[in-house]
């Protein structure tokens, strides 16, 4: 894991398919972080602002099934991901603080560049031009797509989760090459069964990443 300096905040990604789990181990991450005096941001992708939220809409609007090309839908992504990093992500940073979002830039390289076929190297590329920085830790929770598919069969899908549990495992596999590829970035960690078995392991990992830091810090 990379030296980060408190000073300039602390920035942490939270990825996975749908189904994973990971929004409910980011709340509760959240809570961990705050009991240890700092102050957190938890936000999501994509959303966070005006224009990021109505981008969403459009974006996972079952209606727009069919409608939507792969390079639209990763233009999309991208706008919204430039406006919540300047209006809300990059700000709180500067202060100092702790932002903890649901999703960010490694979503777009794995639905887009592996699940859509647009390449890792063309969608990294174009991230790099829309976000201030990239996460000093992501948080990667990994779970066959045959099981998250199961998780979310009791709710209406939206234009991404309806694809099926083919893109959703192709997906998955995205996900875990781009682990290999950033290891020091990216920590992955098993969807288990037991929420709280899976939080214990999120948690460790986070508090190990932030004794880390403090350490540095203090010297």
């Amino acid at each position: 894991m990379t030296a980060v300096s408190l000073e300039e905040g602390i920035f942490i990604s939270f990825e996975g398919i749908d189904g994973s789990g990971k929004s409910t181990q980011m709340e509760r991450t959240a809570e961990f972080i705050r009991s240890r005096g700092y102050s957190v941001l938890a936000t999501r992708e994509p959303g966070g602002t005006e224009l990021a939220e109505r981008i969403r809409k459009v974006l996972l609007d079952a209606k727009m099934e069919g409608k939507v090309t792969s390079k639209a839908e990763l233009l999309l992504y991208l706008a919204s991901r430039h406006q919540h990093s300047k209006e809300i992500i990059e700000p709180f940073l500067d202060g100092g603080g702790v932002v903890l979002t649901d999703r960010y830039a490694d979503s777009s390289t794995a639905y887009q560049g592996v699940g859509r076929g647009l390449g890792v190297e063309l969608v990294e590329g174009l991230n790099e031009l829309v976000i201030p920085r990239w996460p000093d830790l992501t948080v990667l929770i990994d779970i066959p797509a045959e099981i998250a598919i199961l998780r979310t069969g009791g709710r209406d899908l939206d234009r991404l989760e309806s694809e099926g549990v083919e893109f959703q495992e192709r997906i998955r596999r995205g996900y875990i090459e781009l682990a290999k590829r950033h290891p020091e970035r990216i920590c992955v960690v098993e969807s288990r069964e037991d929420k709280d078995e899976t939080t214990a392991e999120v948690l460790r990992v986070i508090g190990t990443f932030f004794d880390k830091i403090e350490r540095l810090y203090n010297g």
